[in-house]
């Protein structure tokens, strides 16, 4: 992956195929489903054909009125997965304007898969690793509210009674659309929890919608 992107496709691969692929847990066809999921739900424009039963022998992609189509049945390995997925994510950024190209590509496209690999598996950035584990040690305040991608929409699931959120009116169903200067666009939900959590006592602005 570009440098700007913080994320190597292929670094994340290859710790999968150290760590999981030799306990049997690895399905190409169904991490490709994950990372086009996840890049689907944070890039309205871009459209995934997905057969009945699945992404079947051909993936075709649409951004706009550009399109590409792979075959699939070459897609048997973790090395063949990561050909695919850099191809994918150079139409991806090809096919997008300047500005609605997600700065983080290569992340977003590695955190779906990852998350199709078990509940509990994500990608945390460096800055969202040591919040982490600042959080760990009972250094880091949140707000009280989870957060959810929803129709390409980074939006509030939920806020906790009492929590910082509620006093300051945040709803279940808001949509986020700026943290402090950052814009949430395209932000994966562990990013974002990243910006918006921090010391106790420390502020932090969110610009958001509230749907109809």
């Amino acid at each position: 992956a570009p440098a700007e992107e913080g994320v190597s496709l292929g670094e994340v691969l290859r710790v999968l195929g150290e760590e999981a692929e030799p306990r049997g847990r690895l399905q190409p066809l169904a991490l490709l489903e994950g990372a086009l999921e996840a890049a689907s739900a944070a890039i309205p424009p871009l459209q995934v054909e997905r057969p009945a039963g699945g992404l079947g022998r051909t993936l075709r992609l649409r951004v706009g009125a550009r399109e590409r189509a792979w075959e699939l049945a070459t897609l048997t390995g973790l090395p063949a997965l990561e050909a695919l997925l850099r191809e994918v994510r150079g139409f991806i950024a090809a096919s997008l304007p300047p500005g609605e190209r997600p700065a983080h590509l290569g992340a977003l496209l590695a955190d779906g898969l990852l998350r199709a690999l078990d509940p509990h598996s994500a990608l945390l950035s460096a800055a969202a690793y040591g919040d982490f584990q600042s959080q760990a040690t009972g250094q880091v305040g949140g707000l009280g509210m989870r957060l959810v991608r929803q129709e390409g929409h980074l939006a509030v699931e939920a806020v906790l009674p009492d929590s910082p959120a509620e006093q300051a009116g945040v709803q279940a169903g808001d949509r986020i659309l700026q943290i402090g200067e950052q814009t949430a666009l395209h932000l994966p939900v562990q990013e974002a929890l990243g910006l918006i959590r921090g010391r106790v006592g420390t502020r932090v602005g969110l610009l958001i919608l509230r749907p109809p």
